[in-house]
């Protein structure tokens, strides 16, 4: 009984080991993805955002048609797409890549009027209202992108708070069970002394003398 209970105690702790290094292992490599993959690029992408909504939109706004800073911009789109780059090579799933795919086609159709209207640094009200139109496209998508980071990212640390729930969950219910059966062995072990000492302490029979018969 008590090798079957010892047995049934390293199995238990052979359980929670192992299903503690399962649970390691996950945590550690979702929460490494959640930060390289969703947070690192969270800058990357309002980065770009902010390109288009204020390098260039904005600017294209106040000058009204006068001679814009072609130097600024071009230095503020050498970062961009700095970032925008390191974006791309971190995991996207399904979705993102589809809808990153579609940003990076507005971009480059952006990019484009961009660099044939400000060829001699001056845009008319006419290609402003286009590049207005250029620039929506990949405002909306890029600000999807950032949804995505966001939604992916509260989803895989909500899984590895439930994960590290069900570990926990298990955990008591492991510990309890390993308690109960140390009881038992202790028990087992305690009642085998207790009759081991009764027996000796118990007294020798006696036997009975036998009176020799007178010839």
């Amino acid at each position: 009984m008590k090798n079957t209970l010892l047995i049934v105690l390293t199995a238990i702790i052979l359980t929670i080991a192992g299903f503690g290094k399962y649970v390691e292992y996950t945590i550690k490599k979702t929460a490494t993805s959640v930060y390289q993959d969703r947070l690192v690029p969270q800058p990357y992408l309002s980065r770009k955002f902010d390109y288009y909504g204020s390098a260039i939109q904005d600017q294209i706004k106040v000058i009204k048609g006068g001679k814009i800073d072609l130097v600024a911009i071009q230095k503020e789109k050498e970062i961009t797409d700095t970032m925008w780059a390191a974006y791309l090579k971190t995991y996207q799933t399904p979705e993102e890549k589809e809808v990153s795919d579609k940003a990076q086609m507005y971009i480059n159709e952006a990019d484009n009027y961009f660099a044939e209207i400000s060829a001699d640094g001056i845009v008319t009200d006419e290609e402003a209202r286009e590049m207005d139109k250029k620039i929506y496209p990949v405002l909306e998508y890029v600000n999807d992108l950032i949804d995505i980071q966001t939604t992916i990212g509260a989803k895989d640390t909500k899984g590895m708070i439930t994960l590290l729930n069900k570990f926990s969950n298990f955990m008591i219910g492991a510990i309890a069970l390993a308690i109960a059966l140390l009881g038992s062995i202790i028990y087992d072990i305690f009642k085998n002394r207790k009759q081991v000492v009764k027996k000796s302490t118990r007294k020798p029979i006696k036997k009975a003398a036998v009176k020799k018969k007178k010839k």
